[in-house]
């Protein structure tokens, strides 16, 4: 079975602009709203070694102001020998109400890997496709495929005989999300097109953006299909601990995040 099925209709959506705030949304305070519907769980000991790789982007900005997102390195040339660059959302590093780059002072990658050993590097910002939300991020300390190891991409696809997950860093989850929460299986049936955007049905908060879609096949096989990158919904969102979600999440499909591995930013 092949995870390669490529999906082309509606993105061209994806190249007019930035989609996270939308104005005149309800906003939803009731957590209790969303208890039939957040799959999510923590991740544990037994969650998958792959998950070593999706780990939490800080950004601290020059007046000191922090936020997160998250952030995985792909399999591709780039990080032939060892994790050098990494893909995350680029409205993480932008300020969405003056649409310019925000004054960063500091830009960490970190994970909790076997035995909750921390693993970290400070990054940089190497290349930035805005209109289609794609960053990539060169660590300043590349990592060993020993501790983290690259995941691949694959082309878009809803495919039936496929499952996914959905990984990333959540702020409603208390501690500013330092634990990863996974949502899966993903069944195909919650992929979809809707109004031009595609769509995945999972419960995503602010620190989620750039956290990966992943199929999964029948050997366990994991690759990136897509990142998360806003609310998916036009009439509402969510307002949970301080922090902004929604029960349907926007997702960029990986024809852009293939697309800017092509630049030529590394050597």
């Amino acid at each position: 079975m092949s995870l390669v099925v490529s999906m082309t209709v509606g993105l061209s959506a994806f190249a007019e602009g930035m989609v996270y705030s939308r104005s005149g949304m309800a906003i939803e305070r009731d957590a209790l709203k969303l208890k039939d519907i957040d799959h999510r769980t923590l991740r544990n000991s037994a969650s998958p070694r792959f998950l070593n790789a999706v780990g939490r982007l800080m950004i601290i900005t020059g007046s000191g102001d922090m936020h997160y997102c998250t952030a995985f390195p792909p399999a591709f040339a780039g990080n032939s020998n060892q994790a050098k660059y990494f893909e995350t959302a680029a409205h993480c590093l932008i300020d969405q109400k003056k649409g310019t780059m925000l004054p960063i002072r500091q830009l960490s990658w970190s994970v909790f890997i076997d035995g909750w050993r921390l693993v970290k590097s400070e990054m940089k910002i190497a290349s930035l496709d805005i209109p289609n939300d794609v960053a990539v991020l060169e660590a300043q300390t590349p990592l060993s495929f020993q501790d983290v190891t690259p995941l691949s991409l694959a082309d878009f696809s809803v495919d039936s005989d496929v499952t996914y997950m959905v990984a990333g860093y959540h702020g409603d989850l208390g501690n500013q999300g330092l634990r990863m929460a996974i949502d899966a299986p993903v069944e195909a049936g919650r992929l979809q097109i809707d109004e031009g955007m595609v769509v995945v049905e999972t419960v995503a908060f602010s620190g989620a953006s750039g956290g990966p879609v992943l199929a999964i096949d029948d050997s366990g096989q994991a690759a990136v299909v897509g990142i998360i990158r806003g609310n998916g919904r036009t009439d509402k969102q969510f307002l949970i601990n301080g922090q902004r979600g929604s029960d349907k999440v926007e997702i960029t499909p990986s024809k852009w995040l293939s697309g800017i591995l092509s630049r030529p930013f590394w050597n």
